[in-house]
């Protein structure tokens, strides 16, 4: 019921304190965009800033000079409203954006469906039980020992970032969030009788 986008912005000018500078109101546009689409606050975050050096390699045996750099920001949006990705994504490539991951949809509230994941993982142990029982003429007593070795909540990933670089009209992007499948593994030993 939620999608998590990452937009990015690279830029590259010859002074490193000047590319950065261009990266950095870049990445200001590209939040205030969100904000302007009543994106909260709290669900935009700053993932990662970078700059480094570009050089010009010869082909003869002079050492590497450097021609200028490269300045990189990554603000990641988490999206409560998945009907309004497409607009998102249109709204962070119009305000700067030249990098964009996602979406990646996932559940706020998973506590509910990892539940049902274990209650429907151990009905099934005891069908399995039943069954394997019944073929060796036995029955199934209570259980004996129960653990949880592991609940899947899978994260969904909508098309590759290209796609949405190349997009001629961004706010043609489809995006279908699908459903998603939470599965619980458990191990019961139950009594035979």
């Amino acid at each position: 019921d939620e999608a998590i986008m990452s937009f990015g912005v690279t830029t590259e000018v010859t002074d490193a304190a000047e590319t950065l500078d261009a990266a950095s109101r870049a990445a200001d546009e590209i939040i205030a965009a969100l904000k302007d689409l009543d994106i909260d606050a709290d669900d935009i975050q700053t993932q990662n800033v970078s700059i480094w050096p570009r050089y010009n390699y010869n082909r003869d045996d002079a050492p590497p000079q450097i021609t200028g750099y490269e300045a990189s920001i990554q603000v990641s949006a988490t999206l409560r409203d998945l009907a309004q990705v497409g607009e998102v994504i249109t709204a962070a490539t119009a305000a700067g954006a030249n990098q964009i991951n996602g979406p990646t949809f996932t559940l706020s509230e998973d506590a509910e469906a990892r539940d049902e994941a274990i209650v429907d993982a151990v009905a099934n142990a005891r069908r399995r039980a039943e069954t394997m029982a019944d073929a060796a003429g036995k029955n199934v007593g209570e259980v004996i020992s129960i653990s949880e070795t592991g609940v899947d909540v899978p994260i969904t990933y909508a098309r590759s970032s290209g796609e949405y670089a190349l997009a001629e009209d961004a706010a043609m992007v489809p995006i279908e969030p699908g459903t998603l499948d939470i599965s619980a593994r458990v191990t019961v030993v139950f009594e035979l009788k």
